[in-house]
């Protein structure tokens, strides 16, 4: 039965750029990303009770199964909205700061809903059941995203009358080079970043019990829901690059410093892990910034316009560095001889 899960992630890493390409070689007659959303709210809903709803009185080898196949349904509905809603920015306006605004809005309003996910669930579903809770999840997701689509317009129209080809779409991807350039450079920062993974353990192990670890939780989110708010103000500011810079220095400056402060003087801990904070949570909100800037630069040297590749492969790269840095953290525990 593992191999049903490894069919999963298989499928989940490779489906976005496939994805991608089904996107830009579309042409729904009433815009090209919302058809794909609004296609997508009610199969979300419906793949995410699935997952919840698998039988008690099931086998194990069933429910493992019932597991994989409900999440590989779920991951498919979920890209049908995943790449399109990034990508609906960039045919919402052309005006960097406008979607760097859109962009921050959507950071903010992303973080809030896994912070109230992450805190509510652990109080409600002992209550109401895990069933009842993802059908009360379905309704609060369809609520929240009707909105965008009936508000939401794509007013910046593709330039070609034709769906790009394959060849032209590969042509767009070995032309744009920042493209790659941005999310290996992403994905080789985020190895650094385990600290989601051992967090939990150093709660335990480190501080004594597993609620230690909320605070350390909020102290590293509070900083991020506090600045995504003036992302745009800084970015026209200083620039966005040159605030990404300063974001990832912050991080690192603070993250060496923390190291050899350690956590013996708990009041200075908390303050050095708040400060490398602002770091990462601007470095967080800033990440997806700069995919709507490599959609004009590989048109701008190709000609081509592929949106749906290009978001499809920052998505494809978000999955890779949190498995990876999810991966690597549980290697360096069983490297320093951690056992639970």
């Amino acid at each position: 039965m593992p191999q049903f899960f490894l069919f999963a992630k298989i499928w989940d890493a490779v489906n976005d750029p496939i994805f991608g390409v089904i996107i830009d070689r579309s042409k729904p007659k009433s815009g090209k990303f919302l058809p794909w959303v609004r296609v997508s709210i009610i199969p979300i809903r419906i793949t995410t009770i699935l997952i919840f709803a698998m039988p008690a009185s099931l086998s194990l080898g069933i429910k493992i199964a019932w597991s994989a196949i409900a999440y590989v349904l779920w991951d498919l509905a979920y890209n049908l909205c995943d790449a399109p809603v990034f990508a609906l920015t960039v045919a919402m306006t052309e005006n960097i700061q406008e979607r760097t605004v859109l962009l921050s809005i959507g950071r903010v309003g992303g973080m809030l809903g896994a912070l109230i996910i992450g805190l509510g669930i652990p109080l409600l579903y002992p209550i109401i059941g895990w069933i009842a809770m993802a059908i009360a999840l379905a309704v609060i997701g369809i609520a929240t995203m009707f909105p965008v689509t009936r508000l939401a317009k794509e007013r910046v129209l593709s330039r070609k009358e034709e769906a790009p080809s394959l060849p032209e779409i590969w042509k767009y991807l070995k032309g744009n080079k920042y493209l790659f350039i941005f999310y290996a450079s992403m994905i080789v920062f985020y190895l650094t970043n385990s600290a989601l993974t051992v967090g939990p353990y150093f709660a335990v192990n480190n501080l004594g019990n597993a609620a230690a670890y909320t605070p350390i939780m909020a102290i590293q989110i509070f900083p991020m829901l506090l600045l995504a708010g003036f992302v745009p103000a800084l970015s026209k500011r200083f620039g966005k690059f040159k605030l990404y810079i300063i974001s990832v220095i912050v991080y690192v400056v603070f993250s060496v410093v923390l190291y050899f402060v350690g956590y013996s003087n708990y009041p200075l801990f908390m303050v050095i892990l708040f400060l490398r904070s602002v770091g990462s949570g601007l470095t967080g909100v800033m990440m997806f910034m700069f995919t709507p800037d490599c959609v004009k630069y590989g048109t701008f040297m190709t000609g081509e316009r592929a949106e749906g590749v290009t978001f499809s492969l920052q998505t494809f790269a978000t999955k890779l560095m949190n498995g990876l840095a999810a991966t690597i953290g549980m290697a360096g525990l069983a490297v320093f001889g951690f056992t639970a």
